[in-house]
């Protein structure tokens, strides 16, 4: 009975999946790097957009990352060349300000995530070989034996 028992209960530490409570760390360089990737994007894309129309209020601001696209947005107005009013250029602009902010604070949040996210240590991996000799002694025999895990 207690033989029986005992089967039981292993067969049910067997049957109950193991439960993460923490993802693996094998996540942290892909969070890591799409976060550094996203960032380039949006900084990118926003200094070339400082470097193109350089004439337009807030521009020189666009190259300070993360800040800056929040600083354009605050000095945001129509070029000085620009008489015959810009209101849709103004607003389109906006509107890519507020997404380019966005899409900065996020990336680096990406990278502090992967830094500093708690995660579950991988269990290592047995070795695929080993060879062991171990002693083997008997009432009538002594010698070594070779073990080994192929």
């Amino acid at each position: 009975a207690e033989r029986e028992r005992e089967r039981e209960e292993a067969r049910a530490q067997e049957a109950e999946p193991e439960v993460l409570r923490y993802p693996p760390s094998s996540v942290r360089l892909p969070l890591i790097m799409g976060g550094v990737g996203l960032f380039g994007v949006a900084y990118g894309l926003t200094a070339l957009s400082s470097r193109v129309w350089d004439t337009v209020p807030g521009a020189d601001h666009m190259l300070i990352p993360v800040v800056g696209p929040w600083v354009a947005l605050a000095q945001s107005g129509c070029a000085p060349e620009d008489t015959d009013g810009c209101t849709v250029a103004l607003v389109f602009r906006s509107v890519l300000l507020v997404l380019d902010g966005i899409a900065q604070g996020a990336a680096l949040g990406l990278v502090g995530e992967g830094l500093f996210m708690t995660t579950e240590a991988n269990a290592p991996e047995p070795d695929a070989t080993s060879l062991m000799v171990t002693p083997n002694v008997g009432p009538h025999h002594t010698g070594l034996s070779l073990t080994g895990t192929f």
